[in-house]
């Protein structure tokens, strides 16, 4: 706040400073836009974006208010100065110290999540109030009434005591200053050890943004603020401060933690990790579902989906695989319906599939209550086929290339693709060879005969070939075939398959994009209902 009784207008290079610092501050405005934009990215939308952003609104408030009045110093009462600074701090510090408050809740409910058992109540009642506490309509009522309670003493201060509206920021008393900064300090002090207190309990396990690192860093800095400007404070009398306005400076650099640590580096990643044609490694839905009913690709499928808050969708499709498999007799439709899709669902899906596939099962759920129908009495292993199937597309579509791109997934995702592919070009030869030669007699070509020892020297799958093309088809190369359940094979697997020499081992480095625009050596079709992620 104004501290001496005269405050002189800054002029010279002082006031060229100042406006760069206000230029400074309203640019601020910008990045902030962008990362808003962009608050559905995964390195955003996980660090709470909607309070961040009003904390970052409220300290440009700040700090761009702190330079105009230097700038300006009779512009405004002496009252209203000290309300204007001090409303526009607290809150900041406020919305900030809520906001890492609730990305620690969604962590530690993203944990529950997954070690929750049906069997242990005490899981879902706690999940179920953690879930009630961070709906949106009850975040934003108590944000508004925490953010009231904050700001009352401060408001209190300043208008309990004598009247200031007759003084500008010219002539501020030190009366005021001395009632107002220690308590704003002394504010800032207690956000400042908070953020630190929760930085460090936060989980460990959810996190693939470096949202911890990015909150430790953030309290750090706000620690060290609070050295540099206390000496300040209390010299703020001196010349030598007056004359530098050095306080003004230290408030305005301090201002900006929050858009340093929270919005210009989350928005660097977004920019760099969105994901792009050529360079994502795209599978088809049965690739991922072979690599999740493997224990190690479970795992690693998990651990990912704690830090992208949707470990619901992989303990949901773990659940829907054992129903409409060997497992299904320990699972009853009502359980899965009461775990994943009820009003009080502890481990909701409502976010991973379309509106109109749950109201569908809500509707026969509810119809089966009115007219005493136990779901349960008559189990049929593909009632959730369309739910699985939505789960399992959900996660090709959105999960997968981002796990792909993630140091869990690059180093088994690729391998495992390669593996598979690998066995079935293998199961299709011995698939061939196994199959009897079929016997020809005669082969007519416009220019050429193949005469029948020529045929049976190729072997069996050489005959298996050539007797299941038709002459219309032998005169053209053979063109991509579009289906859903194609699954494309690489250059090595496909040259193995027409007994042609596969040449050079391709670069396993470079990206394998499924359904793309090259032909397809051989595609081959799958018995599962598959999808080609385009």
């Amino acid at each position: 706040m104004a501290g001496s009784d005269v405050l002189e207008v800054p002029r010279g290079t002082m006031r060229v400073f100042i406006v760069l610092a206000l230029l400074f501050s309203s640019a601020m405005v910008v990045p902030l836009l962008i990362y808003y934009c962009n608050r559905q990215s995964p390195s955003i939308r996980y660090r709470n974006p909607n309070f961040i952003s009003i904390a970052a609104v409220w300290a440009s408030i700040y700090s761009i208010a702190r330079c105009a009045v230097s700038l300006n110093p009779d512009m405004i009462s002496c009252t209203n100065l000290a309300l204007l600074f001090g409303i526009s701090l607290q809150t900041t510090l406020m919305s900030y110290l809520l906001a890492e408050i609730m990305v620690v809740l969604t962590f530690n409910l993203t944990e529950r999540m997954t070690k929750y058992s049906a069997q242990r109540d005490s899981q879902r009642a706690a999940i179920s109030r953690l879930q009630w506490l961070l709906r949106r309509k009850h975040v934003t009522y108590m944000w508004l009434g925490i953010q009231v309670l904050w700001n009352l003493p401060n408001c209190a201060l300043v208008l309990s005591g004598p009247d200031y509206s007759r003084f500008n920021g010219t002539n501020c008393p030190d009366e005021l200053r001395l009632r107002v900064i220690p308590f704003n300090m002394a504010q800032y002090c207690c956000i400042a050890i908070g953020t630190l207190v929760l930085s460090r309990a936060m989980s460990r396990v959810v996190d693939n943004f470096g949202v911890r690192k990015a909150f430790q860093n953030s309290s750090r800095a706000m620690c060290v603020f609070v050295v540099c400007y206390l000496p300040v404070s209390l010299l703020y009398d001196t010349s030598f401060v007056q004359s530098t306005h050095l306080e003004l400076f230290i408030v305005v650099v301090g201002a900006h933690v929050i858009v340093v640590f929270h919005v210009l580096g989350p928005i660097r990643q977004a920019f760099r990790d969105r994901p792009s044609s050529s360079s994502a490694f795209k599978g088809t839905l049965g690739i991922l579902e072979a690599f999740l009913h493997t224990d190690e690709g479970y795992k690693a499928f998990t651990a990912f989906a704690k830090g992208e808050y949707e470990v619901e969708v992989l303990v949901a499709w773990r659940a829907l695989a054992d129903y409409r498999g060997e497992a299904r007799e320990d699972l009853s439709a009502t359980d899965i319906f009461d775990t994943h899709l009820g009003p009080n669902a502890p481990l909701p899906v409502h976010r991973f599939v379309p509106p109109l596939l749950l109201h569908r099962y809500e509707t026969a759920f509810a119809g089966n209550a009115k007219y005493g129908v136990h779901p349960d009495s008559a189990q049929d292993p593909n009632f959730f086929n369309p739910l699985h199937d939505a789960l399992l597309s959900y996660m090709v579509h959105t999960t997968l290339p981002r796990f792909q791109a993630h140091e869990v997934g690059a180093q088994i995702w690729r391998p495992f693709v390669l593996q598979y592919e690998t066995r079935l070009a293998l199961d299709l030869v011995l698939q061939k060879q196994a199959e009897p030669a079929t016997q020809v007699t005669k082969f007519s070509m416009p220019n050429r005969k193949i005469r029948l020892e020529t045929i049976q020297s190729l072997g069996n799958l050489g005959s298996a070939v050539f007797t299941e093309m038709s002459v219309a088809e032998r005169r053209q190369p053979a063109n991509l075939v579009h289906r859903s359940s194609t699954v494309p094979l690489t250059a090595a697997a496909a040259a193995a398959l027409r007994g042609d020499d596969a040449g050079p081992s391709p670069d396993l480095d470079m990206p394998v994009p499924f359904g793309g625009n090259e032909p397809t050596p051989l595609p081959m079709r799958q018995p599962s209902n598959e999808s080609v992620v385009r």
